[in-house]
């Protein structure tokens, strides 16, 4: 009878339900489903200009490298599993490429060192070229594609600062126009490097390439202020900061055009094509050059993004134009413990008329046996 009447009531079969509910929460169910994924190759400038200290942490100054460090990370964080990311450095006039896309669940530890070990000591030179660094990199990209090391749907994140030492000329910017679909390697980059030294001399405008290649953005790295680039010793402590006397000022390769002739004092053909003056300027100052990458991100098809936090670039990533569908199974446990749990405290709220503790009144009532007598209490006096 007790078994009957505790089925009977609703406190005992919701707290059954909860059991039942959490025992399938510990198989482990998974659920087929449609997963968007992505495949992104990160490639971060390294070069000198990055240890610029114009962002923050936790309250302290810290530099753009280091900054941009723990946004990827953030990012790759929130990839669904299936994704692939794959990391590379850009200093002088190329993109290497470290690790190639590999799937970010699996292998997110040794993603995750890779990138905390990257810092300007790992360049093989001083220089920076913005401008042919991304040429170079999309040529690469597409290369490895052709060579079948790159899925199709790859895309480029090319993250930099836009400051370029020594400042470029530019009339011999790269025309993405050269870069070919099914690559073409270091061959065809030199002669279309030759082709655009034809161009300029004949004064052609410069950035009428093809678009859209490759997918990806190109990401503005750094204050928009001017802020001192930092000196910094092997050991990676602070020596000071670039003076003026410490970096070139204005670009010296190739030549003027006429218009740019006529502006330079002390101009000689022959002798000093960019004048015999010193150059003076802001060049030992950084920030964010983001008219010249808006530039280059309109003529090599990229998207243009600036990285003022992690949020804003996970946005800026998961673009559903540039998502794979694929096939998979979620997890469902997370649910089957939710629906567990307030089946646990449904039960315990609907129990909680049983667990009081009787009134003295009913004690009265119940305590006395039926049919025996009482016997009046007198006081006398």
């Amino acid at each position: 009878m007790q078994i009957r009447s505790a089925i009977r009531d609703r406190w005992f079969l919701l707290l059954v339900g909860s059991a039942l509910t959490l025992l399938i929460a510990l198989v482990g169910p998974r659920w087929p489903a449609q997963q968007p994924v992505w495949s992104h190759l990160f490639i971060l400038d390294i070069t000198r200009s990055m240890n610029t200290e114009d962002y923050s942490l936790g309250g302290r100054p810290v530099s753009r490298l280091e900054y941009l460090r723990q946004a990827l990370l953030s990012t790759l964080a929130e990839l669904p599993c299936g994704s692939h990311a794959g990391i590379g450095v850009f200093t002088e006039r190329n993109g290497t490429i470290l690790v190639m896309p590999v799937e970010v669940c699996e292998n997110f530890g040794a993603i995750e060192q890779t990138v905390r070990q990257l810092d300007w000591r790992t360049a093989w030179a001083g220089d920076s070229n913005i401008g042919r660094g991304l040429y170079n990199t999309l040529q690469l990209v597409l290369d490895a594609r052709n060579r079948g090391l790159l899925p199709a749907h790859t895309g480029l994140v090319f993250m930099t600062d836009g400051h370029e030492a020594p400042p470029v000329n530019p009339n011999y910017e790269p025309d993405f126009s050269d870069l070919a679909a099914g690559g073409g390697g270091v061959v065809a980059g030199a002669v279309a490097l030759a082709a655009q030294h034809e161009r300029a001399a004949a004064e052609q405008p410069a950035f009428e390439g093809e678009k859209g290649l490759v997918q990806g953005l190109l990401v503005g790295v750094g204050g928009r202020g001017l802020s001192p680039i930092p000196r910094l010793r092997e050991d990676g402590t602070q020596d000071g900061y670039y003076d003026q006397a410490d970096v070139q000022q204005a670009t010296r390769f190739g030549d003027p055009t006429p218009e740019e002739r006529a502006e330079i004092v002390g101009f000689e053909a022959r002798n000093a094509p960019w004048g015999r003056d010193a150059a003076t300027g802001t060049e030992h100052y950084s920030s964010v050059r983001e008219e010249h990458l808006r530039m280059l991100a309109q003529s090599s098809g990229l998207t243009y993004h600036y990285l003022e936090h992690a949020a804003g670039l996970g946005a800026a990533l998961a673009r559903e134009e540039w998502a794979l569908p694929i096939r998979t199974t979620v997890p469902l446990r997370s649910y089957f413990v939710i629906i567990a749990l307030l089946l646990l405290c449904a039960g315990l709220v609907a129990a909680l008329p049983r667990l009081r503790f009787a009134s003295p009144t009913s004690t009265a009532a119940h305590g006395t046996p039926q049919g025996a007598a009482t016997t009046p209490l007198h006081l006398s006096t």
